[in-house]
């Protein structure tokens, strides 16, 4: 979408302007920017050192009451091409806190909260902090600033994990750190990824074997 082109485009301009380190590029966003986080970080793993969502969304069937089953697979197909949990794969390597209210009225904790779990469930580290008692407006006041980029703050880039996962929609989002997808055996079916580097194949890049 737009917003992603103009987030990667103000990063292109920034690394252009000033001497970035590209390992210690963070992306974080609050309400829709805490989906834009999860959504652009989440097709884009190996780009951003950290990824720190704030009461974000994701997962559009859930947010609209859309029944999946009784949807067409195209018009499916394009609305999990924006949904985090659908891309819960591409957590795999990356650095994420997630922040939430307890009692958010406006983005229900259950987007956070299911994210994480199924993110977890996969085997993939995850740090997730809830507000209790507290609203949408966590924003508002500076603890989920200080949590989210005290964390940032920590983190670099490991631009060559030895286990990557991917699920791509689109050849426009078909790379995890050293993985390529460069096709799908059918458009409209996502392409699914779970890649190791071996020991010996580890080994002999470092010149041991």
């Amino acid at each position: 979408g737009v917003g992603e082109v103009d987030v990667l485009a103000v990063i292109e301009q920034m690394k252009a302007r000033f001497n970035i380190d590209p390992t210690r590029i963070h992306l974080s966003g609050v309400s829709m920017g805490g989906m834009g986080a999860w959504t652009i970080g989440l097709r884009h793993p190996g780009r951003f050192a950290s990824l720190t969502p704030i009461s974000g969304q994701t997962d559009m069937f859930r947010w609209w009451g859309w029944d999946r089953e009784r949807m067409t697979p195209f018009k499916r197909f394009l609305v999990e091409w924006d949904n985090a949990e659908e891309l819960a794969p591409n957590a795999r390597g990356q650095s994420i806190f997630v922040q939430h209210g307890e009692l958010d009225h406006l983005i229900p904790v259950v987007e956070s909260r299911s994210v994480v779990a199924r993110v977890r469930a996969l085997d993939i580290p995850i740090t997730y902090f809830e507000f209790p008692g507290e609203s949408h407006y966590i924003y508002w006041d500076t603890p989920c600033y200080e949590n989210a980029w005290g964390f940032a703050r920590d983190q670099v880039l490991a631009p060559s994990p030895t286990h990557v996962s991917l699920r791509c929609y689109s050849l426009n989002y078909n790379r995890a750190f050293w993985l390529t997808v460069e096709r799908f055996k059918r458009w409209g079916t996502p392409a699914e990824v779970d890649a190791r580097v071996s020991d010996d194949a580890a080994m002999a890049r470092w010149g041991l074997q």
